[in-house]
C-alpha cells in the first residue's frame, strides 16, 4: 500500500518523468475515496508519533487553494474557476465529513482557509457561503 501511495505522490506532485506537479489531481486523490479512510484517523493536533495533523495538512491545503486563486487572478477562465472551485467543494466536503474533529475545528478549518484569500474572488464566496451554511445547520 505504501508503494503504490509513494508511486502517485511522485507523478502528482512532479518526480515522475512527466514534468510538473498536479494540485488538481493532488486535491482530487486527497478528497477522494480511496484515502478517505486514512483521512479520517487523522487526529487535529500533532504528537510525536504521528506528527501529520489535520491542521497541518490544512495549511498544506492553503497554500494549494492559494494557487487556485492565483490562476483565477491570472487567468480571468470561467472554465478554470469551476474546476478550482469543485476542489474547494471537495476539501470543504472533507472537513465537514471529519468524523474525529470538533464543530469548533472544522469551522476554525475553513476560517482559516477563508482569512488566506484576497477579497475579489470565487473562491472566497465558496468558503463563505459554505461557512454561513455550516453555522445555519449547527446553530
Amino acid at each position: 500500500m505504501l508503494k503504490k501511495f509513494n508511486e502517485k505522490m511522485d507523478t502528482l506532485i512532479g518526480n515522475s518523468k512527466k514534468g510538473g506537479a498536479d494540485a488538481y489531481g493532488f486535491m482530487n486523490y486527497l478528497t477522494g475515496k480511496e484515502m478517505n479512510p486514512y483521512i479520517q484517523v487523522v487526529k487535529v493536533k500533532p504528537t510525536k508519533k504521528k506528527p501529520l495533523s489535520f491542521e497541518r495538512l490544512n495549511m498544506v491545503i492553503m497554500t494549494i487553494i492559494q494557487y487556485f486563486e492565483s490562476e483565477i487572478e491570472a487567468s480571468k477562465n470561467q472554465s478554470d474557476q469551476k474546476t478550482q472551485t469543485d476542489a474547494l467543494q471537495k476539501w470543504i466536503k472533507t472537513i465537514t465529513g471529519h468524523q474525529n474533529l470538533s464543530v469548533n475545528t472544522q469551522f476554525e478549518s475553513m476560517l482559516n482557509i477563508y482569512l488566506v484569500l484576497n477579497t475579489l474572488t470565487t473562491l472566497k464566496t465558496t468558503i463563505f457561503l459554505a461557512m454561513v451554511n455550516f453555522l445555519t445547520k449547527h446553530n
